[in-house]
């Protein structure tokens, strides 16, 4: 390496502010009061999520087109 040259790297930074997930409900038949949770939506990056991106396994290399 020759002085003042840095070597190229891949860094991503990114700010994980504390959020809850919204939750999407569903509601079981026509009365309005009775619904249970149908899904959780979390925005990304989420600190629930953080540190477990290695350890997800697909079957293609989606890894790598979302870097």
């Amino acid at each position: 390496m020759s002085e003042g040259s840095l070597p190229i790297s891949n860094v991503h930074l990114y700010h994980m502010p504390p959020r809850e997930p919204e939750t999407l409900l569903i509601h079981a038949g026509e009365d309005e009061k009775e619904s249970s949770a149908g899904s959780l939506l979390w925005e990304l990056p989420c600190c629930e999520f953080d540190g477990i991106w290695e350890n997800l396994i697909f079957n293609d290399c989606i890894k790598n087109e979302v870097c």
